[in-house]
């Protein structure tokens, strides 16, 4: 035998060309992770820068906070000297780096606090420090916002950031354009993430947070200053991806020429190798629409295709010889179920199917033909002999031995013996013609249409209804007694009741009672008793049978029968 050359080894040679795949892969991911750590370092890098602009303005500011208070304290021990007080102002005026203006005033709301910047009396734009000295005065030192200003516009770690102090009342400096300070505050108003980046500064908070500025992603890092100001440092990510957008560039470009390549390689290769799949795939196409003599295609590798090849023909004769088969097998079947439909027409016909008024029948069979029996013999209108029946198992062999089952009731019933004796004698009529270990839950009962007396006995079966003249619906209490056709000669206990006139019987097999719905829920005995008491007083045996079979399918619904069902009502 010659050696095969393995399909496996040539797919696993054309497998190396998309390592290259894996190559791309990996240069997705340092794109990727690439884009997080510039992202990263640029949120680091502009909190640091943020801080150091912070530093640079609360320094000059914290002296013209500490020249003020030393004032202060001077001011406040010589004020009663006028021509001091004067000199002290004109000092602190001119010899304090970025003081503008000094006096002393009225303290006005917070004391020990700086202004939001306005315009003074030169029109320049400054901010005051206000220091209390006692007796409702402060002495106000008035500093030029616009080194500030210098400090924020310089501020700028990307193209199209953007720098700003935001004061307690939402007024902002670094921003001289009006409009553009308008357009600011409006956006804070209106847009949410703004909004919660607005509160946040006021609070003093010193953070990072990630937002959405006119359709594109930006992130703000703000920190508070000494004054009870806030700055922040907006920057598009955009423009922070912008020095790597290049490189990422090139690299989506070698990426995607090299999928090209790939794919065009991938496709002539894996194409080479899959023609006979193709062609085998077609004929797999013809035998689906029933032509399963169609040839196969050649294969001259000597290789797992060859094997695929032989496994078709393998397929298709097999085929061939289970259609052949099949068509024997339905000719059979259609055979059989035509017997089955004759048996099922012969065993109806064995029921009786004229019911006198007191009493109304129904059996529906689960399969073609069941094992459930029902039965009754009317005797001078004085005397109602009735019965009803549940095989074990269900088919050809319940419904035979229902026959066998039914003719011995019917032979027996006629013997004028007591029901004990009838259903001892019945008994040993299954044990003797029992081969199959089945067995017959049987009750069977005699009433006496002019006293109302019934006298029955039970051999394992389902208890029956009782429904008073008032309404009232009960179980039949009876002993214990085995199935028939399990022990000869066994001694059958018979029982007694009275029925009062108007009175109801309701005879079932467990085809009712373990009627099951799609989640495998029982119809069960309380359901069947709560019927049973909502029935109504004038209404005849056939209403009531109906009345009961269709309360069970209507609980099932379209669930398929799964046991015979044989419903009896006797009306009194």
């Amino acid at each position: 035998m010659s050696k095969i050359r393995s399909i496996s080894l040539r797919l696993s040679l054309s497998t190396l060309l998309f390592v290259a795949l894996l190559i791309v892969a990996m240069l997705v991911a340092v794109w990727i992770s690439t884009s997080r750590l510039v992202t990263t370092e640029a949120i680091k890098s502009t909190d640091l820068q943020l801080h150091s602009m912070i530093k640079d303005i609360e320094a000059p500011l914290h002296e013209v906070e500490v020249t003020t208070r030393d004032a202060a304290q001077l001011l406040w021990a010589m004020r009663d000297n006028k021509s001091v007080v004067e000199g002290i102002l004109r000092h602190v005026a001119e010899e304090t780096d970025g003081v503008c203006g000094c006096r002393i005033a009225e303290a006005q709301g917070d004391s020990n606090a700086w202004s939001s910047p306005h315009t003074d009396s030169c029109n320049r734009r400054v901010v005051t420090y206000s220091h209390a000295m006692g007796e409702g005065l402060a002495l106000e030192v008035d500093v030029e916002t616009e080194w500030i200003e210098h400090i924020v516009e310089q501020m700028r770690p990307y193209e199209g950031s953007f720098c700003s102090i935001l004061c307690r009342d939402g007024s902002l400096i670094g921003v001289q354009d009006s409009s553009l300070a308008a357009l600011i505050q409006t956006r804070m108003a209106e847009d949410p993430d703004s909004r919660r980046i607005y509160s946040e500064m006021l609070r003093g908070g010193d953070s990072m947070i990630n937002f959405t500025s006119g359709g594109k992603a930006a992130y703000v890092v703000y920190a508070p200053l000494c004054t009870g100001w806030s700055a922040s440092i907006m920057c598009p990510y955009r423009e922070v991806m912008r020095q790597s957008a290049k490189l990422q560039g090139i690299l989506l470009l070698t990426g995607i020429i090299g999928l090209a390549v790939l794919f065009m390689l991938c496709y002539f290769v894996v194409g080479r190798l899959t023609k006979p799949i193709t062609r085998l795939s077609e004929a797999a196409r013809q035998m689906s629409h029933g032509d399963f003599n169609v040839p196969l295609p050649e294969v001259k590798s000597n290789d797992e295709m060859l094997q695929l090849r032989d496994s078709f023909a393998y397929m298709q004769q097999s085929l061939n010889k289970y259609i052949e088969e099949l068509r024997s097998t339905t000719a059979a079947n259609n055979r059989m179920e035509g017997e089955l439909s004759v048996a099922r027409d012969i065993q109806q016909g064995m029921l009786p199917s004229t019911f006198p008024a007191c009493l109304h029948a129904l059996l529906v069979p689960a399969k073609e033909v069941g094992g459930d029996l029902y039965d009754f013999i009317a005797k001078d209108d004085k005397t109602l002999y009735f019965a009803i029946g549940d095989v074990s198992g269900k088919g050809a062999p319940a419904a035979l031995l229902m026959s066998i089952t039914r003719a011995a009731l019917h032979f027996v019933s006629g013997l004028g013996l007591s029901i004990e004796e009838v259903m001892t004698r019945v008994n040993n009529s299954i044990v003797d013609t029992n081969s199959g270990e089945m067995f017959v839950t049987l009750f069977i009962g005699r009433l006496d249409m002019a006293t109302g007396e019934l006298n029955y006995c039970n051999a394992g079966h389902n208890p029956i209804i009782v429904v008073g003249n008032d309404g009232e619906a009960r179980y039949l209490k009876a002993k214990a007694n085995i199935a028939c056709g399990v022990v000869s000669d066994y001694d059958y206990e018979g029982e007694r009741l009275m029925l009062e006139k108007g009175s109801r019987l309701i005879l079932y097999t467990d085809g009712v009672s373990e009627a099951e719905r799609a989640d495998k829920c029982q119809f069960g005995s309380e359901r069947l008793l709560q019927w049973a008491s909502c029935l109504p007083g004038d209404a005849d045996c056939p209403t009531l049978t109906q009345s009961l079979y269709n309360e069970v399918t209507g609980f099932t619904g379209h669930i398929a029968q799964n046991d015979d069902i044989t419903i009896m009502t006797i009306k009194y």
